[in-house]
This record gives structure tokens, C-alpha cells and sequence, in this order.
């Protein structure tokens, strides 16, 4: 396979007009100032308030409630070490029930899942967060940092539900989020529903009771309802929509994120757990219904996908994996600034990373003994990756880096070329295609995207250096293509190759109509089926472990960087008048070799620099002739590690 060798990247717009604009993926937020790209685009839409009116049971459940929240806050008064609460009578009995609540996406490219708080209901699309174990909301009075054109309008209002409280004399909690997310708010209790839920054809239960009499809950067919479930009402925030917290506890002393600060209430995969809805403080995650191609991904004019996901509470389904489903221990995160260390943050250990054409050959773009840590982050959009990595990569697709847009830009044709980025886990490879890692340069406000000289629509890749925020992270294009259940009391994550959503339509002409049909179905097909499973504490149903002994652990490196530092034969500048160059070209993207090898990574050894010029109007330009500086290499050391280093430029292509 072969890309266009052109070197010049038209541009459609100059960059005052993108500065102002800010709409390049990578807008710096004021408070963090990481270069983090979650994705937090600001939303519009319409004002979807949920009826007042509510079904008998559901009517019934805000009644009792208050009484409910009386003695849940007189109990957590006393001395709270007690959980020896009498148990009421269940009104069904005890069955496997797993809720399944659908998963959007919106035009962003996050997450989503519509919940409803209050009395009456006060609907609320909030973002799946896997990371941190809290809700968190959006009011109206929320100073939504870094994005000055906010019109979001799905805000949650205690005063307007009858049945909110607040929580800890209203004290302002400051929520300093590990994946650079913060928030400023107060803590409310209220009644929480989840809505468009399904039952995987299982038996539908009601449980009015639990363990815990302070904790009522009602599920049935459509609708899922707990009382006395707490959460933060923000007014300042770094995101433009609230959240669903699905991360473990967060052990981190002296500072408001700590877990300890908090009773149960605010963990509502506990209170499910503790009113018997399910086993254990756990769920799994299918986002494999993901079809949105990568020409939509970062448009705000294209519309939300409404169920392009699954999320399943307390147990595992195998129809939406195929493969083994591998088990591995969490990892530990360290808090560099407490010296902290944490085990609730879905931290894996991801090993080699290759490059892989549509033939089945590879090149490992790592080392064959590379391991490190990785956060899996539901609410990021791009992918963080060690930079050495990163530059094999952009070897082998033909990527270019323009600094002012600190991002990769690769011709878009390339997503049809059958290009793979995989990832191991200890025996475990995950395939990802490569246009999943790619996005749309769209401009809204001129309504052009970027191209290339010859043509060629010019794309973002959405993997990047994690100097930018310190560590390793695999953002969303990783995640719609694995299936992953955790099981937060065990410490453990399972994840496997997650089943595609698949169309194939039918054309059937006639003489006087023409009818086209479309059938949908997950893909590859499965020889057999299982039932799903319940995870209970320390089990995950289908998982076999993946025994490794592995101590190591997360840990942010230094100071994140603004900018990041790439050699400058992969870079490209963007002039006033809407031209990029670049020295050399990397199109090529064959190579001569049938087996898996190991590309050398050598850039950390040298400062590689391009010979420039400037024309008569003062813009500079690059030429092809590159000197290469060693930095604290002899002479005798160094010859070779050039070598070495034009091999990895001109030498490691696909075949």
C-alpha cells in the first residue's frame, strides 16, 4: 500500500483565525494547563426536562424517601462503623439480574448515559467516567472553565426537586481529578433513576428493601430507581457535562478527592450492590456499537448516537466478546504531589505496541521486552503514548507534526487501507484499526477541513506523546474496540476483544420500485452462546488470570509538557498564507520483510535538526538537508546510532 508522496499540506485556514477560533482538538484549559485532550467540547441542544408526572410505584418511592433520608443522616451522625441495620422484606425473591443501560455518544466523540435526578425527574446525560467513582452535575450557575460559548442546557436544580438535601452543611468540595478534570461543588442527596434499561431477556425483579434499610430501591423493565444517593452539584468545572463515576475508591489523604471523605451513599455501585441489585461493586462495558466513522469524529454538526454501547451492572454477557477474556490485578497509581498510592484506577500493564498492514504483518514500534503502565480513560478522546512509539508510528503511516497544532496530520485515504495498531496484554493482542485513531480537521466556522497539495483530505491521529500529560492513556478509540468488566472489591480487570456492530445491505431492483434494506449484526459470529453471569467479589465470570507478577506502577513523570518535542524531519509548518512543508516524506509505507520485528528507538540520544531559509516575505522554510547532533555521545558512539537511525527513516515500512 502507498500514500501520495506530496510534501506540501494545503491549509484552508490561516492560524489567527485558528487561535481564535480554538477549534483544534488540544485547546489548552487555563486551570490545568496540560494540553490534555478529553474532548470536554461545549454542547447544545434542547431543554429535555422529564415529565412530573410519575408511575404509582415511582410515586410511592419519593413518598417514603425523606423518612428514609432522616435516618440515613441521623445514622451517619453516630459513630458509623456499625452496618448492623435489620434487614426489611424483600417484595420478590433473590435472581441474577444484570440492569443494561444504553450508551450514546455525542458529537464530541464521549460517552454518555441519560439519567434522571429528583422530584420531578431532572434529565441528565452524563458522561461515563471509569476512572473516578463519583456523579457529579452541571447547574446552571457552573463556571464551565476554557470554553467561553457554554449553552448547555440539561442542568440539575436542588431547589426545583422536592426530595434533594444537602450534604455536609454544604461545604465546597474541590475535586482535583488524576486525569486533569477538576471540579468546585457542593455534595446533595437525592433519588437517582436510570432509564432506557434493558434485561438481556432476563427475568424482571422488584427489590423494595435491602441489607441496609436506609436504602430503598426499585427496579423493574423500563426503569431502575435508588433513594438516597449522593453526589456533587458543581459550579466550577473543567467539562462542559457531568458524570457517571465508575472507578474504584480513591485513596489519596489530605485532599477532597480522598474517598474517606465520603459514606457510602456517594458510591453508587455500592448502594446497587447493598440493595440487591447486584453482587458485588462491579459492571462490564461494550462499546462496540460504536459505527461513527473517523470523518464524523470531532464534528459538532453530526448528530448523537443514542445506543451505540451497553453498560451492564454486576455481570458479564459473552455475546458482546469473542476470544479469551483476560484477567489481569490493577495496578497501583502514585500521587507524586501526596505520595499517595491508590488501587481504584483501571491501571493495566499494556505491553508491545506494533504496526500492522492489512496482510497480517507487523513491526513492533517498542522494544519486545517494553512494558508499562496504561490508564484506561473512557473520557478522553485521544490516546497517550510514550513519543518514541509515536515516531515509529508516523514512520510507518507517513504522518507529519505541525507544532502550532501540536498534533500528527496523516491523508485520510490511509483509513481504507486496512492499517492496524495492536497492543499486548500480556498474551492478549488487541487490534485497533487505525481509523479509529484518526479525526476530522473540520472547521466549523469556515466549514473546510485541512488538505493535502496533491488532494488528499488530511486527518488528525488521535495518539500522541504522553509528555503532554505524563503517563500512558488509551482514550475511547481503544475502548470501543475491547470489552472490559471490573470487579472493584477483587482488584481486577478483565477485557477481551469486543464484538463490532455490522451492517450489510441489500439493493433488490425491480420495474417499478427499488427496496433497500439494512441488517445489522454483531461481528465476528460465535459458534455457541452463554448465558451472563453474575460478578461476584473476587470472581469474574469467564475471565482466566493472566499470571504475571508485574511491580510496577503509575505514576505521572515530571512536569507534563505544553509541547511536545519531535524531531524536526517529522515536522511541518504552517505559514500565513496556508502552506505546511516538511524536508522529507514518509509515505511509503511498504516493507520487505515477512516476520514481526522490533523497530530500534534511538531519538532519545539525539537532536535532530533541519537546515532552514527564509524567503523574501520572512517565512521560513525547511529543506531536505538534515545534520544530526549528538548530545553527550563520542564520536565512535555515535556513527552507528546514526546508522541505526536512518534505517528506522528509510528502512522500517509495511509490505
Amino acid at each position: 500500500m502507498r500514500l501520495p508522496t506530496g510534501v506540501w499540506l494545503v491549509v484552508m485556514l490561516c492560524l489567527p483565525c485558528m487561535a481564535d477560533k480554538g477549534w483544534y482538538p488540544g485547546k489548552q484549559s487555563p486551570k490545568n494547563n496540560k494540553g490534555a485532550v478529553r474532548g470536554d467540547f461545549i454542547q447544545s441542544g434542547e431543554n429535555e426536562q422529564a415529565a412530573a408526572g410519575t408511575s404509582l410505584g415511582a410515586k410511592n418511592l419519593y413518598e417514603d424517601n425523606r423518612s428514609l433520608k432522616r435516618r440515613a443522616n441521623t445514622k451517619r451522625q453516630r459513630a458509623s462503623s456499625s452496618t448492623s441495620s435489620s434487614a426489611s422484606t424483600s417484595s420478590s425473591s433473590t435472581q441474577l439480574i444484570f440492569p443494561t443501560l444504553a450508551v450514546g455518544k455525542d458529537n464530541s466523540s464521549l460517552y454518555y448515559t441519560n439519567v434522571s435526578l429528583g422530584t420531578p425527574d431532572q434529565l441528565q446525560p452524563l458522561q461515563i467516567d471509569i476512572v473516578e467513582p463519583y456523579i457529579w452535575v452541571i447547574s446552571k450557575d457552573t463556571r464551565v472553565q476554557d470554553n467561553s460559548s457554554f449553552n448547555y442546557t440539561n442542568f440539575y436544580t436542588a431547589n426545583a426537586s422536592s426530595t434533594s438535601e444537602p450534604e455536609n452543611d454544604s461545604h465546597l468540595y474541590h475535586l482535583d481529578f488524576v486525569d486533569s478534570g477538576a471540579i468546585n461543588g457542593t455534595a446533595v442527596m437525592d433519588i437517582l433513576s436510570f432509564e432506557s434499561i434493558s434485561m438481556n431477556n432476563q427475568t424482571v425483579n422488584s427489590v423494595n428493601s435491602s441489607s441496609n434499610s436506609n436504602i430503598w430501591a426499585k427496579f423493574t423493565s423500563k426503569e431502575l430507581t435508588i433513594s438516597n444517593v449522593s453526589f456533587f452539584d458543581t459550579n466550577d468545572s473543567t467539562s462542559s457535562r457531568g458524570c457517571i463515576g465508575l472507578g474504584g475508591r480513591i485513596t489519596d489523604d489530605g485532599v477532597d478527592i480522598n474517598s474517606g471523605n465520603f459514606d457510602d451513599t456517594f458510591f453508587y455501585l455500592e448502594t446497587l450492590r447493598d440493595a440487591g441489585i447486584m453482587k458485588s461493586s462491579s459492571y462490564s462495558l461494550w462499546l462496540g456499537g460504536d459505527v461513527r466513522p473517523y470523518y464524523q469524529m470531532g464534528r459538532p454538526d453530526v448528530a448523537d448516537e443514542v445506543d451505540c454501547g451497553k453498560l451492564i451492572f454486576g455481570g458479564v454477557d459473552p455475546q458482546y466478546y469473542y476470544g479469551p477474556l483476560k484477567k489481569f490485578q490493577k495496578l497501583s497509581f502514585l500521587d507524586r504531589k501526596t505520595n499517595a498510592l491508590s488501587e481504584g484506577y483501571p491501571v493495566l500493564p499494556m505491553g508491545a505496541i506494533y504496526v500492522a498492514s492489512d496482510t497480517g504483518k507487523s513491526i513492533n514500534v517498542t522494544a519486545e521486552t517494553f512494558l508499562a503502565p496504561v490508564l484506561l480513560d473512557s473520557r478522553y478522546v485521544f490516546s497517550y503514548l510514550p513519543a518514541e512509539a509515536i515516531i515509529q508510528i508516523a514512520v510507518q503511516i507517513g504522518a507529519i507534526y505541525v507544532k502550532e497544532l501540536d498534533r500528527f496530520l496523516v491523508s485520510c485515504s490511509i483509513a481504507s487501507m486496512g492499517v492496524s495498531i495492536n497492543f499486548a496484554f500480556g498474551d492478549l493482542l488487541v487490534t485497533i484499526p487505525l481509523q479509529d485513531f484518526l479525526m476530522s480537521t473540520y472547521n466549523s466556522h469556515l466549514n473546510t477541513t485541512l488538505h493535502f497539495s496533491g488532494g488528499d483530505e488530511a486527518c488528525f491521529v488521535t495518539i500522541v506523546s504522553n509528555e503532554e500529560i505524563g503517563y500512558n492513556i488509551l482514550g475511547g478509540s481503544f475502548l470501543r474496540n475491547v470489552y472490559m468488566a471490573v470487579d472493584h472489591e477483587g482488584g481486577s480487570i478483565a477485557i477481551a476483544k469486543a464484538r463490532r456492530i455490522q451492517t450489510t445491505t441489500v439493493t433488490i431492483l425491480s420495474d417499478s420500485d427499488t427496496v433497500t434494506s439494512a441488517t445489522t449484526y454483531l461481528s465476528p459470529s460465535l459458534s455457541t452462546s452463554r448465558e451472563a453471569k453474575a460478578i461476584t467479589s473476587g470472581h469474574i465470570p469467564y475471565a482466566s488470570l493472566t499470571n504475571e507478577t508485574i511491580p510496577i506502577t503509575l505514576s505521572p513523570s515530571g512536569t507534563p509538557s505544553r509541547q511536545t518535542a519531535i524531531p524536526d524531519q517529522f515536522t511541518a509548518t504552517i505559514f500565513s498564507d496556508g502552506l505546511t512543508s516538511t524536508g522529507r516524506s514518509f509515505y511509503n509505507t511498504y516493507r520487505s520483510t515477512t516476520s514481526t520485528r522490533t523497530a530500534p528507538t534511538e531519538f532519545e540520544s539525539f537532536s535532530v535538526t533541519s537546515t532552514q531559509s527564509r524567503s523574501s516575505n520572512g517565512v521560513v522554510k525547511n529543506y531536505a538537508g538534515w545534520r544530526v547532533k549528538s548530545q553527550s555521545l563520542t564520536m565512535n558512539y555515535w556513527i552507528p546510532h546514526i546508522f541505526s537511525l536512518v534505517l528506522a527513516f528509510l528502512s522500517l515500512t509495511l509490505g
